[in-house]
């Protein structure tokens, strides 16, 4: 598989992690990704490394945007789901601090 092939192949994983919103699939293939970029970085010629370094940091960005605005929903989510569960649980029992005498 060429160096090509394999960044069209790792960007396609990258996308599909950050569509499930599978956080460490998106991490592991953006480090993958990554890894690719400074490889073609290094053994492509200077006009087609630029290029796809500028359509990778393009990429990860999209990719990190959509996974933090990803994370702050299912926070709110957790926060949500922790206020609604205090309305169902059981009353606190009564505490009397007066007694009747006589």
């Amino acid at each position: 598989m060429n160096l090509q092939s394999q960044l069209d192949s790792v960007a396609a994983a990258l996308q599909d992690a950050v569509d499930r919103r599978d956080f460490a699939a998106a991490s592991d293939c953006a480090t993958r990704y990554g890894d690719l970029l400074r490889q073609a970085f290094r053994e492509l010629p200077a006009d087609d490394a630029a290029r796809q370094f500028g359509e990778g940091s393009r990429r990860i960005e999209s990719a990190r945007r959509k996974m933090c605005v990803a994370r702050a929903r299912l926070g709110e989510r957790l926060r949500t789901l922790i206020r609604s569960a205090g309305y169902r649980s059981a009353a606190p029992p009564s505490l009397h601090t007066w007694s009747v005498q006589g």
